[in-house]
């Protein structure tokens, strides 16, 4: 289990990679 940094919250493109990576694991773990 990740969290999330603090400097993504005031970051966009740092929340977003973090954001697609939770996506795509729980992609992964879905199947």
């Amino acid at each position: 289990y990740w969290s999330v940094p603090d400097q993504a919250f005031d970051d966009p493109d740092e929340m977003a990679v973090w954001a697609r990576r939770a996506y795509e694991a729980g992609r992964r773990a879905g199947k």
